[in-house]
């Protein structure tokens, strides 16, 4: 059995700058849950109103997948990373915080 590659998530307060910024690099980046609503038909047995999951609810805001597949060659590794790096500085200065590292870029 081998990894099954789908997502790498990091969080930022500044999602959609940094979200448009790296687009406009040609970075492919995406949200898959925009809203927090999004989800609730996952887990709609729980959720009767907003505030039963906070920290969810609050993620949502702040999640952006970036690029992760089996075939991603190192160079388009160390481009993403670039990009990431000046979307940081562009969107606001160690606002990025790598959840998957436990370590800010």
């Amino acid at each position: 059995m081998s990894h099954v590659y789908h997502h790498f998530v990091v969080t930022t307060d500044r999602r959609d700058v940094l979200l448009n910024f790296l687009r406009e690099k040609g970075i492919g980046c995406g949200v898959y849950y925009p809203r927090s609503d999004s989800f609730a038909a996952c887990v709609c047995a729980f959720w009767e109103k907003v505030g039963d999951f906070p920290v969810a609810e609050a993620d949502v805001q702040r999640i952006l997948s970036l690029p992760i597949f089996p075939q991603l060659r190192d160079e388009e590794v160390e481009e993403v990373i670039a990009a990431v790096r000046d979307g940081v500085s562009h969107a606001h200065e160690d606002s990025l915080f790598c959840s998957h590292l436990n370590t800010k870029l």
